[in-house]
């Protein structure tokens, strides 16, 4: 009789921790892509209404959690795939903050890595697209380059090209799973064409971006001075300096007199003073100055 009581307390106590949260993930692939950016929906049901709260242990972890009717909540989570998969924690808790029941879950999919090739730029998306491509001079050794990357579903901040050196990524704009970016890097004078691969996760296999880059001249500068000059000053400044110079002129066909011919002269060479470009400028060591666009 002390054993059946015994099994009997046992039974009621295990019934009594009746789990309020169940969860599990749907549409999970077998398989994701280390580095790739996953995005997994999580479907929570709890066994009475409260407040359901989901976190992860990863910090890189985006979480939105909507629900219909305070018992089934579809939670969207996107993160960057590293060595392991997130947990999730679950927590269902009353209006006065006690918990009624606490869940974990972690995904059961494998993780694979990629043998990449030679020029793998390190993206993997959906699509990636390479355009606005620039090449323009830099030094003796080197042109810079520059072009525009944009992606579905992509890890553009891991976008790299081996060849290049001293490479800059500059974010420009993101809109759900669209990124783009700007991207800048040294490159040798003989360079001029660029085959880079990133992996395709559509099809599952590496894609290969081809394209030449024309050398850009730019020997000529729309702004010659150190220090920039209000162009609107200057220009009101040649407006007023060509009236008096027509005036002086006016002057002298009248009048004959040498002193106007002196101060047309003077007037002239104000008006190209003034508009003449800087060839030459003389800096203190240790000014900090700054080249467009970079």
């Amino acid at each position: 009789m002390r054993i059946i009581a015994i099994l009997f307390s046992f039974v009621i106590l295990l019934f009594a921790q009746e789990k309020l949260i169940i969860m599990h993930f749907e549409g999970l692939n077998p398989y994701y892509y280390k580095h790739q950016i996953a995005h997994l929906t999580l479907k929570s049901i709890t066994g009475e209404n409260g407040i359901f709260r989901l976190n992860s242990d990863q910090n890189n972890t985006l979480i939105t959690t909507s629900t219909d009717d305070n018992i089934t909540y579809i939670s969207h989570i996107s993160f960057q795939l590293q060595n392991k998969f997130p947990t999730f924690f679950a927590t269902l808790q009353d209006e006065n903050s006690t918990i009624l029941d606490e869940e974990n879950i972690t995904p059961n999919s494998s993780i694979e890595t990629l043998n990449p090739p030679n020029n793998f730029c390190g993206v993997l998306a959906n699509e990636l697209n390479i355009s606005q491509q620039v090449l323009s001079p830099y030094d003796d050794k080197n042109n810079i380059i520059y072009w525009t990357i944009s992606s579905q579903n992509g890890n553009l901040n891991d976008f790299n090209i081996t060849s290049l050196k001293e490479a800059k990524l500059y974010f420009v704009e993101k809109n759900n799973t669209y990124e783009k970016y700007s991207y800048s890097g040294l490159v040798p004078k003989n360079k001029r064409e660029f085959d880079i691969a990133y992996f395709n996760l559509k099809d599952n296999t590496y894609k290969n971006i081809k394209f030449d880059v024309k050398l850009r001249n730019e020997s000529v500068s729309t702004q010659t001075d150190i220090k920039p000059i209000n162009k609107t000053n200057l220009q009101l400044i040649n407006v007023a300096l060509i009236v008096i110079l027509l005036i002086y002129l006016v002057l002298f066909i009248y009048k004959r007199k040498i002193s106007y011919i002196i101060l047309i002269i003077l007037i002239g060479l104000s008006l190209w003073f003034l508009n003449k470009p800087k060839q030459t400028i003389i800096l203190t060591q240790g000014t900090k100055i700054q080249i467009l666009p970079f």
